[in-house]
């Protein structure tokens, strides 16, 4: 009755102010409205994102368990390789170096041309272990060696020092080598002659 009721000159202040409060009303209801609308939509996108969640941690326990699984087959693989390999390949182990002093080797042939690789080369001098030992005489202890070429010679001997395959062992040795060629003077060399030394 105080603000609808007939009131004397405060009539038209009044209902300006209940029209002001309603539309006050009117526009809260609406934002209220679309704020829930907003709210409804968030939650639905939020339901949605978890079930999305749930799925990578699913998809990421199948790769965990899949990735298990391969590692498991490659290991049995590699086994089953090696297994395969071991059974496929001989095997195969470096012969034992011959004693040095004690064996003789091969006779020397009776006569030079019948000298082949076959029957004038000790192979059992040269096992794979044996590293090759070559040994290089001194041409200055024969006598072609004063008929060198003394150029040849020296570039000989320096490429003999540098080479790790020649040893001054004789014993041990698997090659002999002497170098009787690029003489200054025509020198007559006998195999016979050679042989002796």
């Amino acid at each position: 009755m105080r603000i609808f009721g007939p009131r004397v000159g405060n009539e038209l202040c009044e209902v300006k102010h209940v029209l002001d409060l309603c539309r006050i009303h009117e526009s809260v209801s609406e934002e209220l409205l679309q704020l829930e609308a907003k709210r409804q939509e968030l939650n639905s996108e939020i339901a949605k994102l978890n079930l999305k969640i749930e799925a990578c941690k699913k998809s990421i326990e199948n790769a965990k368990q899949d990735l298990l699984q391969l590692k498991n087959v490659i290991s049995q693989t590699e086994h089953c390789y090696k297994e395969l390999m071991a059974q496929s390949q001989p095997k195969l182990s470096l012969p034992i170096r011959l004693p040095e002093k004690d064996d003789a080797g091969l006779p020397p042939p009776k006569a030079t041309r019948g000298c082949q690789l076959h029957n004038c080369f000790d192979y059992s001098r040269c096992p794979l272990t044996s590293g090759f030992p070559v040994h290089v005489y001194d041409s200055d202890q024969f006598v072609f060696g004063s008929y060198l070429d003394p150029l040849v010679k020296q570039a000989f001997q320096a490429t003999a020092r540098a080479n790790v395959y020649v040893t001054e062992n004789a014993d041990i040795a698997c090659l002999y080598v002497v170098l009787v060629g690029e003489m200054q003077e025509p020198v007559m060399l006998r195999p016979a002659e050679l042989e002796k030394h």
